[in-house]
């Protein structure tokens, strides 16, 4: 252990950047899924090394904002080597720009409201707005937002922006939202974790082994999760009183529509200033006949309802009576610190042996757009972006922890959870279809909550995609008009 934790703080430097997707219409320099949508790549976009940054003077500008999500601007000192990197990176932009960072916490609903007062009477709001992806998208179809392309202080082919999320905040050519790479965006993307002390007593491989021949797929998954499960109170079915062979913290149809996701790769198809909602391809067809027959049939997983919810974190955590667990990345945390057995960290598996294994971005994951109606909108921008460009200690920080603290002791499994930026996937579903519109979700998550295997799913899709499709396009024009 020693010496993997050697290796491991030697690789602190590297950074964990996402690269990104092309604009609307463009794929070059892209990898392709195997549906054809783009995914993440190393090579980056047109600018292939960062500007160079000289400070400019801000006369005291108080840069005001207004987020749900405080961790990212205020940190006590000593909580952690992460929060001091995170209030270093402030303090010195402070300094260095003679301005004020001031946050004020509110909520995505809260948000919206004092977004859209200030709007009507054009007067300013906030310098910056975070919240979640599903928040963002009322504010997009309010056009509450300020399109970044044009500001001279915003550099956003820089590699501190996660190019992934760069792609579904543009619309008709114009960005609305981003996210900087120090909110550690790879915290937001789901995976699968793995009981090693469980798999070891089953006497099954290490799912490692599979993801490196290319063999990581539902199939594989669902035979190790039937081999692990044992109906413990002979009720003929497996729940939380059970060992199952996954426990599942998300509700069924969430987990449905990550599973979807990871595999097809788009809900949202995109061309140009077009849109549709895809879910009929001959691909999704073999991924409902694949989950649905996993999900209703083979009888190994466990899901949580409201009453259980943390029934389900404790059978894998603390019962070791589950081989699998689905979440965020960044649960990995919470309980690497009091847990007392060994576990690894997966993508998620794939539809067929070949395809490459991804973890599907977190609605809930934040995001940052400039609010519309800000006199000082070009001082927003310079001091946004200053504040982007500084990400490297907390990357360091934030990585260091595992090592230090040993919370994922497979050197394989912390190789993955360090370059998360090679495996997520994101797609403009997670924007707009958590909108209040209920033809659309009826058409997209509503479908996929009840998944059936091919023909029936493609049933029940048919009689409300027409509707759906014609909503989801009323609500983009709306947008890019």
């Amino acid at each position: 252990m020693k010496k993997f934790a050697v290796l491991c703080a030697a690789l602190l430097l590297a950074l964990v950047v996402f690269a990104g997707c092309a604009p609307d219409g463009d794929s070059s320099g892209s990898n392709v899924v195997p549906n054809g949508t783009t995914a993440p790549t190393s090579e980056g976009s047109a600018e292939t090394t960062d500007p160079v940054l000289t400070p400019i003077d801000m006369e005291g500008y108080v840069f005001e904002v207004a987020t749900e999500f405080t961790e990212l601007w205020n940190q006590p000192p000593g909580n952690s080597p992460h929060g001091d990197a995170v209030m270093d990176r402030i303090h010195k932009i402070e300094e260095d720009y003679n301005c004020t960072i001031k946050y004020v916490p509110v909520s995505p609903v809260d948000l919206g409201s004092q977004i859209k007062t200030k709007a009507m009477a054009s007067t300013k709001s906030y310098d910056l707005i975070g919240v979640n992806m599903w928040g963002m998208g009322s504010l997009l179809s309010e056009k509450y937002l300020e399109p970044m392309n044009n500001l001279e202080g915003l550099h956003l082919n820089a590699s501190y922006w996660v190019k992934a999320v760069t792609d579904v905040g543009t619309f008709g050519g114009k960005t609305y939202f981003n996210m900087p790479v120090f909110s550690n965006p790879g915290a937001g993307s789901y995976v699968m974790y793995f009981n090693d002390d469980l798999r070891q007593e089953l006497n099954l491989e290490n799912p490692w082994d599979y993801v490196e021949k290319g063999e990581w797929t539902w199939d594989k998954f669902a035979e190790m999760g039937m081999a692990a499960a044992k109906d413990l109170d002979s009720d003929n079915k497996i729940t939380v009183d059970d060992r199952a062979g996954a426990a599942v913290l998300d509700p069924y149809g969430d987990f449905a529509y990550n599973a979807y996701l990871a595999t097809v790769g788009k809900i949202i198809e995109k061309d140009g200033d077009t849109v549709k909602l895809s879910m009929d391809s001959e691909r999704s067809v073999r991924t409902y006949n694949v989950l649905g027959n996993m999900m209703r049939v083979q009888n190994f997983m466990s899901f949580r309802t409201d009453a259980d919810q943390q029934k389900v974190r404790n059978q894998f955590q603390y019962d070791n009576a589950a081989l699998f667990f689905m979440d965020v990345a960044g649960f990995a945390k919470p309980f690497g610190r009091d847990s007392d057995f060994d576990f690894g960290v997966l993508p998620l598996p794939s539809l067929e042996v070949g395809d490459k294994n991804y973890c599907p971005l977190n609605h809930n994951t934040h995001v940052f757009g400039l609010p519309v109606k800000n006199p000082n909108l070009n001082k927003a921008a310079v001091i946004y972006n200053a504040l982007a460009s500084q990400y490297e200690g907390e990357i360091a920080a934030s990585i260091g922890e595992f090592v230090d603290n040993e919370w994922i002791k497979d050197e394989r499994s912390f190789n993955f959870y360090k370059n998360l930026n090679d495996y997520v996937l994101v797609d403009q579903a997670c924007i707009l279809y958590d909108q209040p519109f209920e033809t659309f979700g009826a058409g997209a998550r509503g479908a996929l909550s009840g998944l059936a295997e091919g023909t029936e799913f493609i049933s029940k899709y048919e009689t409300t995609h027409s509707a759906a499709d014609t909503q989801l396009k009323d609500v983009w024009a709306k947008i890019v008009s």
